[in-house]
């Protein structure tokens, strides 16, 4: 059996098929170590556990290789960006205020799917 990777505090790791954040870091004594973890998973958000990380046979720290590729095509057109801000504000103005919303898309009498965009 190997002995996985130490973790930081900071640091994700991955401990019984979950993504956990390390909070804290603890002695078990005899040379032991042990981490305060909380999950991250949507599953279990904010579960806390208390792992022995030398008897973790599957623990492992997650690196941060995922958010290195975000960006590496490039980004988004600045005139697209501005459509995709527009449209998030759109939809949190009128999440909002129905009112508003109502009084755009006219009386509910001559409301149909298309006059929306007419």
């Amino acid at each position: 059996m190997t002995v996985p990777a130490m973790p930081q505090r900071g640091d994700f790791v991955r401990v019984r098929t979950r993504r956990w954040l390390v909070e804290g870091e603890g002695s078990a004594g005899h040379g032991l170590t042990t981490f305060r973890l909380a999950c991250v998973d949507d599953d279990a958000q904010g579960e806390a556990v208390e792992v022995l990380w030398d008897a973790e046979l599957d623990g492992s720290v997650l690196s941060d290789e995922g958010w290195a590729s975000v960006a590496k095509l490039g980004t988004d057109d600045p005139s697209v960006f501005s459509a995709y801000l527009r449209a998030l504000r759109w939809n949190t103005a009128t999440a909002a205020d129905r009112d508003l919303f109502q009084a755009l898309s006219g009386p509910a009498s001559t409301r149909t799917p298309t006059s929306f965009f007419h």
